[in-house]
């Protein structure tokens, strides 16, 4: 009996070397972002009011969406903290314009608003903002198409701006085109 035993012992010992010789490098990643207790970066930096030649129009119209929605190319920013920051405008029908400086946590499909920008002041931060699980439906569904096809890749990880930048703009139809190249949005 002892005998058997030790070669069961012997047979599963041999069996976890070959599957730690055969590591999955996805694996190693997931490992260090479950060992890595997360903290967001202290003192987000706002970025400059963005300019009608830096805004890229999503489409949303299979969402039925109220506003059109902008996304200001220059600020996209991924952090420290593996947030991926942006500006995003919402222009009413009646041309009424909502400035807002967000982050995505692709890790938990979470979404968090800054600050938002006023024509007097540039951006303001707000008195109190809490991280909110993205949604498919109402006037913040931007936050999820933007998660899943422009800033999260498929692993859960956040893709840098440059990349992130490069997805928006295809197709250029999507490029806004009124205005002079350098209008303030507000």
């Amino acid at each position: 009996m002892g005998r058997a035993i030790s070669v069961i012992a012997l047979a599963t010992s041999l069996a976890f070397s070959a599957d730690a010789d055969q590591r999955n490098p996805d694996d190693e990643k997931e490992t260090r972002r479950e060992e890595k207790e997360w903290k967001e970066i202290k003192g987000i930096q706002f970025p400059p009011v963005p300019k009608a030649r830096n805004l890229i129009r999503l489409d949303l119209a299979s969402l039925g969406a109220r506003y059109e929605y902008f996304i200001d190319a220059s600020s996209i920013l991924l952090g420290t903290d593996e947030v991926i920051r942006y500006t995003v405008v919402l222009q009413s029908d009646t041309g009424v314009r909502n400035v807002y400086f967000e982050g995505i946590r692709c890790e938990t499909m979470e979404a968090r608003t800054y600050g938002y920008a006023t024509r007097q002041s540039g951006f303001k931060p707000l008195a109190s903002s809490t991280w909110k699980n993205l949604r498919a439906v109402g006037p913040f569904a931007y936050r999820l198409l933007l998660a899943d096809n422009f800033m999260c890749g498929s692993d859960g990880w956040p893709i840098d701006g440059k990349t992130a930048r490069a997805k928006l703009a295809r197709p250029a139809s999507r490029r806004r085109s009124s205005g002079s190249k350098d209008d303030d949005i507000l």
